[in-house]
Parts: structure tokens; sequence; C-alpha cells
């Protein structure tokens, strides 16, 4: 049953390694609606899994034979957070081989090891221990900024919400500039859009309309985020 479950998934994001790091990915992934497969080496981390709503692997993502059980041919993402970066390197090589396109996140403990791991073909690396150091050196140093960062972080504040919203190619509001939200009932505030190839488009005027393939980053309550969201999806 679990093998007929792996090999029908699609578009899916593999986690390897469930400590701290990757439950927070796997957290993350969980409120927004993605499935996900998990692969760890502890018995005891598995163990807790089993019953849940993702498949867990009781292995080592070093295995190229596990990876491609996880379906990582048919995988959107994969995520290397093991705390041990030679495996996370040979995550990212044998990812890169299998999947061209596919994204790579990698987690990194040294500078040497995030040099590695891009050459490795890893689309991003992240250093836990840096991204720590700077959301503290924030909070001392610009308040007012960690604070909105605490509060836009998607599904945690009680406030607003930081959020992408991805316009579907039969959506309803492809054609409408970003101007006209107001008339649709969406009071949000549109900071960015990554649009196919071109750079991010910061503070996009009023006057640009949305198109197929954009990816808009909106900040709002998240009444507003979550109609917005709902526009989106409906074809027209």
């Amino acid at each position: 049953s679990m093998n007929k479950l792996l090999a029908a998934m699609r578009d899916h994001v593999i986690v390897c390694g469930y400590g701290r790091l990757g439950r927070s990915v796997g957290a993350e992934l969980a409120r927004g609606h993605v499935e996900q497969v998990i692969v760890d080496e502890d018995p005891l981390v598995v163990a807790r899994l089993e019953g849940g709503p993702h498949p867990a692997l009781l292995a080592s993502a070093a295995d190229e034979g596990v990876l491609e059980a996880a379906g990582i041919a048919r995988a959107r993402a994969i995520v290397a957070a093991t705390g041990r970066e030679a495996i996370n390197v040979f995550i990212a090589l044998a990812a890169r081989e299998a999947n061209p396109t596919i994204k790579i996140h990698a987690r990194a403990e040294t500078e040497a090891g995030a040099r590695r791991l891009r050459r490795a073909g890893a689309t991003q690396v992240v250093s836990p221990y840096h991204l720590g150091g700077q959301r503290l050196a924030h909070a001392i140093l610009r308040p007012a900024v960690a604070d909105f960062m605490e509060l836009a972080a998607p599904g945690t504040g009680a406030e607003i919400d930081l959020e992408e919203v991805v316009v579907p190619s039969e959506s309803s509001l492809i054609g409408t500039t970003l101007g006209a939200l107001g008339a649709r009932g969406v009071q949000v505030s549109v900071v960015a859009i990554k649009r196919e190839a071109d750079a991010l488009a910061l503070n996009p005027t009023a006057a640009m309309d949305l198109r197929a393939g954009d990816r808009v980053v909106v900040v709002g309550d998240r009444e507003n985020v979550t109609r917005l969201a709902e526009l989106v999806a409906r074809p027209r």
C-alpha cells in the first residue's frame, strides 16, 4: 500500500531528515496543503509519523534507490535537512541527476559546506545558525522590522499575512488591474510580482494587470488574503 501511495504522488516535496529543521519545514508545507514524503534514519522518528497524513520512509536519503522510491522524478522540490553536510551534498547531487528541474533546498553548517552544496546544484542553501543570528540582531537593531516579520509569517500572526498567490491559466482575475482588486472585495497591498523570467517587480503600479503564471506577493489581513486566493483560483 505504501508503494502504491508513493507511485501515485505528483508535485510533492521530499523532506530528508526530520529533526527540528525538517519538522519546521514539514509543518509549513502541511499548512500550505502540500503533499510530502519524509525520509529519516531514526526508527523512533518514523514510528511517530506512522498513521499520519504523510508517508514516511525509514531509510538513508543517501541511498539513490530511496530517493527513487520517494518519487524524486515527479517531485517539485526536495529538502536536504539532515545534520550532516556530506549527506546533504550527496542528496543534492543525486536529486539534480534524477530530476534536472527539481528545486533543491539544503541545510549547511559551514561556509565551505554552503559552497559545495551550490556546486552540487542546490537551488537554495540555508544555515539555521546564520538565520537565527540575523533574527536576533534584527530584534536588537530593528525591533519594528522583527515585529513585522513575526506578524507576517503565514498562519502564525493574528493580524496580517505575507503571502504568495500564483495566478492559474484559467483564473477569473486574469486581465484585472491591481487597482481594481478593491472593487472585487479584496483589500491587500501587492508588494511584488514575479512574472516568468522577468526580474521581481517591487511595488507594482495600480495599472499593472494580472497574467497567467504571475506569482503575486501580498500583505494583508488573513480574511482578505484568503479572499484573494479564492478569487484567483476561481475559473473564468
